[in-house]
């Protein structure tokens, strides 16, 4: 590995690391159980959360917490889901996770097996919460993942949310263009949501929450 390579994949793991830590802290010491939990990796990091749940906090005063790490894959999530989230003993979850493992290369397969244990391990900690698995999104010009991935991706969630009881948020179709890609009114990257796409994605998980 080169050193810009390394020096960028060692800045990654101390941000990640340092992030992880915080959420540990924020919730042993601020944060309180049973409330929403948004988790994931950067597309929920990135999340206008706060305005855009905005109402809803005031109507059922629920609070909503985010739990997104830039960056971050299933086993990623896995390793932190207790210290990040379980611990928090949620109402509700909304998981979105996935793209990134496909970009690195990860089987569909693998990432599926992942996401059970995900689902598998919420609901043995935390019997009463409701769950929520998105459908990864679709991508846009991007070299490092294909929307025919995603979407071979999003058979296995759907059918995973189905063996297990778990609510699956379709907002892929929501999100294409007519060409079956991220559409750019929604994305400013072709992989992350602006905030007109926040919108759409918000609005589809209040149904759920």
């Amino acid at each position: 590995m080169n050193s810009r390579k390394y020096e960028r994949k060692s800045r990654y793991c101390r941000d990640r690391r340092n992030k992880a830590d915080n959420y540990t802290h924020l919730n042993k010491h601020y944060c309180q159980k049973g409330q929403i939990v948004l988790a994931g990796d950067s597309i929920t990091d990135m999340y206008y959360h706060y305005e855009l749940f905005e109402e809803y906090r005031s109507e059922s005063g629920k609070k909503v917490y985010n739990r997104g790490i830039g960056g971050d894959c299933t086993n990623r999530l896995l390793e932190r889901l207790e210290s990040n989230v379980l611990c928090l003993e949620p109402e509700k979850i909304v998981y979105l996770i996935g793209t990134n493992d496909l970009a690195f290369g990860a089987s569909k397969e693998y990432v599926a097996e992942n996401i059970r244990e995900i689902i598998e391990r919420t609901k043995h900690r935390c019997p009463g919460c409701k769950i929520a698995f998105q459908s990864v999104y679709p991508v846009n010009r991007l070299r490092d993942r294909k929307n025919r991935d995603m979407l071979a991706l999003n058979v296995l969630i759907k059918e995973i949310c189905r063996e297990t009881d778990t609510v699956y948020i379709d907002l892929y179709d929501a999100l294409c263009d007519s060409e079956g890609n991220f559409d750019m009114k929604y994305t400013y990257d072709g992989l992350h949501p602006n905030v007109h796409g926040y919108e759409i994605i918000t609005k589809a998980i209040l149904e759920f929450i």
